[in-house]
């Protein structure tokens, strides 16, 4: 064989290798993100008795306060204005 088809094997065999390792990669954040979906998943389902606490310490968000039917306010300049 020429060194350049030895070449050529040697890169592919390195691709190939990378590609295993980011498919193992992948995999492996998929499922750690399972489980931390199962987990957050299960903290949701069982009612706690801190959950005054838990509502004190987690504020509404803004889409969660205001209603969306309520007119906006016309003394509020909008972010961006047209040029």
């Amino acid at each position: 064989m020429s060194q350049t088809n030895l070449l050529k094997l040697l890169e592919v065999g390195v691709l190939l290798l990378a590609l295993g390792v980011f498919v193992w990669w992948q995999m492996r954040d998929l499922k750690r993100a399972r489980q931390a979906t199962a987990r957050q998943r299960a903290l949701e389902a069982t009612p706690s008795a801190a959950s005054p606490l838990s509502d004190a310490s987690n504020p509404p968000s803004p889409s969660e306060q205001s209603d969306p039917s309520e007119p906006l306010d016309p003394s509020v300049p909008p972010r961006n204005p047209p040029s």
